[in-house]
């Protein structure tokens, strides 16, 4: 069975996921100092107790790492209406825009990495085709993130005329962890490996109906190949590039913060389910309209400057 994702961090969750298991699933180091008392230790054995309860928990998916594929092209982001090609196309120049982006001043990603990753990429949807086209079922995990609503329709799209039963496992709106804390995922990343195979039970089939309609959604969002494309409710919808400028200057209010703290704070508060590369160009773009200034000189790496309401 092809497990199928939009994420490269839910690919590796779903490998772990595949022979996870008491003693075989993701390792979590707990440190100490000792024995020690007091809440710090406290806190420690009720992470290993809650930890400990989750291996009881996980039931394997099985399958090989090669099972799973990952359609991470980040369709929520710029030109979909041009095709996906294996050479230069939009949707590789915006890949490469994104991985390259350097905000701290690190060593940015190296040419042969951009281009390994855009291989990657191309193999797992040449993959998707071939063994579907092969009858072999698919199971998606789908979630309410823009570029997982994104993958779920371009894959409906691509799967459309297939001969392949496609089963489909929503990320869950809520769950009662082990430690009695109720958790709202934003999608299936932040979800634990071990936790797969549970949801897995909750597949149900896509039907040829269901397919078609996705696939005419991903078509009309392709003639409208807006700059963004976000979800409301159920539905995902062409938006401009100015989409979470409004939340941006909410959360800076008359403040002066960090570029870096006023990215976590949207990330952290309204939850959009989106990657910071995006939110840190629009700070670029409200830089040149002076709707949002430096605070003093701005020197040393993007993320670390200092910022204010224009």
């Amino acid at each position: 069975m092809i497990e199928l994702c939009f994420d490269d961090s839910v690919k590796g969750a779903l490998r772990v996921a595949q022979h996870c298991g008491l003693g075989k699933g993701a390792v979590v180091a707990v440190f100490g100092s000792g024995e020690g008392e007091g809440p710090a230790a406290a806190a420690l054995e009720r992470e290993r107790r809650r930890r400990e309860a989750l291996e009881r928990l996980a039931v394997p998916l099985g399958g090989r790492p090669g099972d799973v594929l990952a359609l991470a092209f980040g369709l929520n982001l710029g030109d979909i209406a041009a095709p996906i090609a294996d050479g230069d196309c939009p949707r590789r120049r915006q890949i490469f825009a994104w991985l390259s982006a350097d905000p701290w001043g690190d060593e940015a990603t190296d040419e042969g990495q951009l281009h390994a990753y855009w291989r990657q990429l191309l193999a797992d949807r040449e993959a998707l085709l071939r063994r579907a086209s092969a009858g072999e079922p698919v199971r998606i995990w789908a979630d309410g993130t823009p570029h997982a609503a994104c993958g779920l329709r371009c894959a409906a799209a691509l799967l459309r005329e297939l001969p392949c039963p496609v089963t489909v496992v929503r990320c869950p709106a809520s769950f009662v962890r082990e430690d009695g804390v109720t958790v709202v995922p934003i999608g299936w990343g932040e979800m634990e490996p071990e936790r797969f195979g549970v949801f897995a039970a909750e597949a149900v089939p896509l039907t040829a109906r269901e397919r078609e309609e996705l696939a005419e959604e991903w078509q009309r969002l392709q003639e409208e190949n807006a700059p963004l494309r976000c979800v409301e409710g159920e539905r995902v919808v062409s938006a401009s590039a100015d989409r979470y400028d409004g939340l941006l200057l909410a959360r800076l209010g008359g403040e002066t913060m960090r570029v870096a703290a006023l990215i976590g704070r949207v990330l952290g508060c309204d939850k959009p389910g989106i990657g910071d590369w995006l939110l840190a160009r629009r700070i670029e773009a409200l830089l040149r309209e002076g709707r949002i200034v430096w605070a003093g000189e701005p020197t040393g790496p993007f993320y670390g400057r200092e910022i204010r309401r224009g």
